[in-house]
């Protein structure tokens, strides 16, 4: 199964969700979608859509995932970072697109992808490359509790001076 979240922002995001599902377009995999405020339009039965879950579904969604698609909001990042078995493909809404008020999810997204525990995408170009290798790409080793709690730390930091 495919999880991919938009998060809550009210701004929608159509721009990940066209990406995503043109890239899906031939899988044979389930995909389901939590799209806060971006209206999804699809015929596909194997597509599975909305608007918002709690967050015990959510961290069900995450530990049943093969592969997890998601803006890079910090608490969607964290909760992925803590209960995925893979790594995530972030790809953060910007404020060049009018997706959101600043670049944080952007910053956000680099730093977690400096770190190893996840991957950048910032177009659909992006996007499809880490897709096609997707399949070969080492499983996520969970994050140990000292270092989430030095990541959880520095976002903190770095929020606090947004």
């Amino acid at each position: 199964m495919i999880f991919i979240s938009l998060g809550t922002t009210l701004i929608p995001f159509p721009r990940l969700i066209e990406s995503s599902l043109e890239i899906l377009s031939n899988t044979r995999q389930e995909i389901h979608i939590q799209h806060g405020n971006t209206p999804v339009e699809s015929q596909s039965k194997s597509i599975i859509t909305t608007p918002y879950i709690s967050n015990s579904e959510m961290i069900e969604e995450i530990r049943n995932a093969n592969m997890i698609i998601c803006a890079a909001g910090e608490a969607t990042v964290f909760q992925i970072l803590q209960n995925a078995r893979y790594k995530p493909i972030l790809f953060p809404r910007l404020k060049k697109f009018h997706e959101h008020v600043d670049d944080q999810q952007l910053s956000i997204a680099q730093y977690f992808e400096k770190k190893d525990k996840a991957y950048c995408a910032l177009d659909s170009e992006q996007l499809q490359q880490i897709m096609n290798e997707y399949p070969v790409l080492e499983k996520n080793n969970h994050l140990r509790k000292e270092t989430n709690k030095k990541i959880i730390d520095k976002l903190i930091r770095f929020t606090e001076n947004l």
